[in-house]
């Protein structure tokens, strides 16, 4: 993720690294008092306080907060500054917590961040969540200390809906501009929008504006987003196939045709990167970003090859796409 302190790239055992330069090597920044157990999944930043979350914590007490979302003031690196420990509630009221894993996050405003993810249940498929925080200082509830509440099941600016096998599904990722113009993508080509508190969260179906042959559909698990004001919304992931097993990274476009609304012009597969061995699983396209000087949209992720000795490696795969006509 891009910030004024740089490149942060977050993952498992509660690592955030940062690169700034050419000149300057990848550096483990501290989250202070995350348990190495839980995996940061999504890093944000409005100002100079960073948000960062990922899967639930993983061994709570009776009185623990599930949560594992961090709001933490940049303080001097390599560490964060004091890091607040937010819970996500489904609400003010009730205070109902959720083990749900929040696999995106985005900071659309000082007092307005999303998270996204997924929430297992005990029957049913689990549910689609998109969680908020508005600004708020809450303190305690339910017996649970924290600072401040993301909720999930509480007005406009969030949402709750059950997967289904056709979709929704689970959610991986929030980008946006502004706070009027943010979208969620998950698995099984599930795509939301929202464009205020008014209309709320609207699903998406990219498939209704792409030609009828073009093969995106529910096979498609949507890993990564980036919406840039100039050249629209731009989307990656992983194509799954039955016959054969095959997995396909792919590129996903929409470009921008009023205020809020957006038409989807565009669905390229990369099969020179296909693979049908069911033992290699690290075939995707898992996160995509714009170049703001550019317009270049770049695209990161994995694919197999055989080494010298025909051995099967595992190969870092990025990806530039020239600015894409607005």
């Amino acid at each position: 993720y891009f910030t004024q302190e740089g490149l942060l790239a977050s993952g498992s055992s509660a690592v955030v690294s940062r690169y700034r330069s050419l000149n300057d090597n990848w550096t483990e920044l501290q989250v202070p008092n995350y348990k190495t157990t839980a995996d940061i999944l999504a890093t944000t930043f409005f100002g100079d306080v960073y948000f960062v979350t990922g899967t639930p914590n993983p061994a709570p007490a009776a009185d623990d907060i599930l949560s594992t979302i961090r709001a933490c003031p940049k303080g001097t690196f390599p560490a964060f500054g004091s890091c607040g420990q937010m819970a996500l509630i489904d609400n003010p009221v009730s205070c109902v917590q959720t083990a749900a894993e929040l696999r995106g996050a985005y900071a659309a405003a000082a007092n307005l961040v999303f998270f996204v993810g997924y929430e297992p249940t005990p029957a049913g498929l689990g549910n689609v969540v998109i969680a908020a925080w508005d600004g708020n200082d809450l303190k305690e509830c339910g017996g649970i200390e924290f600072k401040g509440a993301a909720f999930y099941d509480n007005g406009p600016y969030d949402l709750k809906v059950p997967v289904e096998k056709l979709g929704p599904a689970g959610l991986n990722d929030v980008h946006g501009i502004g706070n009027a113009d943010v979208w969620a993508v998950g698995d099984r080509a599930t795509v939301y929008h929202f464009t205020g508190p008014v209309a709320g969260w609207q699903q998406i179906f990219p498939e209704i504006d792409l030609p009828a042959d073009s093969g995106f559909g529910i096979s498609n698990d949507i890993l990564s987003v980036w919406v840039d004001p100039e050249s629209g919304v731009h989307m990656v992931g992983v194509k799954y196939t039955e016959t054969p097993n095959c997995k396909i990274p792919f590129y996903l476009h929409a470009v921008m045709t009023g205020a809020g609304t957006y038409e989807f012009n565009n669905y390229m597969e990369f099969t020179a990167y296909e693979t049908c061995d069911p033992n290699l699983d690290r075939t995707s396209l898992e996160d995509v970003v714009v170049d703001p000087d550019s317009g270049n949209v770049y695209a990161f992720g994995w694919a197999w090859s055989q080494g010298p000795g025909g051995q099967d490696m595992s190969l870092g795969l990025v990806m530039r796409i020239t600015r894409p006509a607005p």
